[in-house]
């Protein structure tokens, strides 16, 4: 079976492109072929993350193809006088098919690769999944998006973790997806650093809604040692840094976004990840970070509002699997930081519990995206 999948891909950065990451090297070890049909090595170089020639192996991987657009291409989705992204993933598309004769077309992220795959699908007549991300359904309360609804609906297939979807949509097409971890986000990594004091990590892009500014006034409050790992993107650590009191920046490391595969000896490499998403404007985000942090055997604060979220599907604990705590209250977060910093223990028992949370199991979450391919290609 050979499965066509528009969408972002390393160097890239974000969560759409892990994923995709994640999800094809593992359908590869099952015998599935992915061709991953890309802009991941054009655009917006700040976009992208910094690769080495190490790093080239991971593309080598069983059963996974890349096909990448033009690296030199200039286009974009507001220059009238060329190719937009759209056209040119659908152009490299029909090339594609050509030398592969794809079972499924699949596009993950509905602008621009959900349009392209729709199209390449359409002129080909073959199956079309499509998933999306928390964001297309931001995208798609736009007037002017709203007709591409329509794209969802001629889909065989919609991947989804929301239950909206539903709403939207109905049931008949929608596949709900786990959230589920890749097995090499675990407590036996080996650490990419090795610090003596306790390490508190943020991992993601900065905005208001983190709270990293609430996070860092109060660590300028406290007087135990810690360092402070920040991995976000350029124009994050340029924001973050504005608000760093001096303080807290002498103890800060500041650190670019990495490829996929590293990320499991970054999540090693912390003592307490820092969690304080509060107020977001998709109801139904569901951030991978926390669920990574778990994984990984890492003591986890969780604001309140990402707790609650995930609290009965995970069977999370306040105060014996993580920590539960409101990112609005200074005092508060300066109470759950000091007590995490100072006991050892307390940070011990966090961690080896963090383990035992009940999470969706991802080989079979890799065999129920197989059992949906081959419902499709039934049809």
């Amino acid at each position: 079976m050979k499965i066509g999948i528009f969408s972002r891909f390393p160097p890239l950065q974000g969560g759409v492109s892990s994923e995709t990451y994640w999800d094809s090297v593992a359908l590869g070890k099952k015998g599935i072929e992915t061709v991953i049909i890309s802009n991941s090595w054009s655009g917006n170089y700040e976009n992208r993350i910094n690769l080495d020639v190490a790093d080239m192996d991971y593309f080598n991987s069983k059963n996974l193809k890349l096909y990448m657009k033009n690296p030199f291409s200039n286009s974009n989705n507001f220059d009238s006088k060329g190719p937009n992204i759209e056209t040119e993933l659908f152009a490299l598309g029909i090339e594609v098919e050509k030398k592969e004769n794809l079972d499924i077309i699949e596009g993950f992220y509905l602008f621009p690769y959900g349009v392209s795959a729709w199209s390449l699908s359409k002129l080909y007549k073959k199956p079309l999944i499509i998933k999306h991300a928390g964001s297309d359904f931001y995208s798609l309360q736009k007037l002017s998006y709203l007709p591409l609804i329509d794209v969802f609906k001629e889909a065989d297939c919609i991947l989804s973790r929301l239950d909206s979807a539903s709403k939207m949509f109905g049931n008949e097409k929608i596949k709900k997806l786990g959230l589920a971890i890749p097995n090499e986000f675990n407590p036996h990594v080996t650490s990419k650093f090795n610090f003596e004091e306790p390490t508190i990590g943020f991992i993601g892009k900065y905005n208001s809604f983190k709270r990293i500014k609430e996070l860092t006034e109060e660590l300028n409050k406290i007087n135990l040692s810690y360092k402070f790992l920040i991995l976000t993107d350029k124009k994050g650590q340029v924001e973050i840094n504005k608000i760093l009191p001096p303080k807290v920046k002498k103890n800060s490391i500041f650190m670019d976004f990495t490829a996929p595969w590293n990320m499991p000896s970054i999540y090693a490499s912390l003592d307490i990840l820092y969690c304080g998403e509060t107020g977001f404007d998709i109801n139904e985000h569901f951030p991978k970070v926390a669920l990574e942090g778990f994984s990984s055997g890492v003591c986890t604060l969780l604001s309140d509002e990402i707790f609650n979220k995930y609290k009965d599907i995970f069977n999370l604990l306040d105060g014996e699997n993580v920590i539960k705590f409101n990112p609005l209250n200074g005092s508060e977060i300066k109470v759950k930081l000091e007590s995490v910093l100072k006991d050892e223990n307390l940070r011990s028992n966090i961690s080896l519990n963090s383990v035992k949370i009940p999470k969706f199991n991802y080989n079979n979450y890799i065999d129920s995206l197989i059992q949906v391919y081959k419902t499709v290609l039934e049809k």
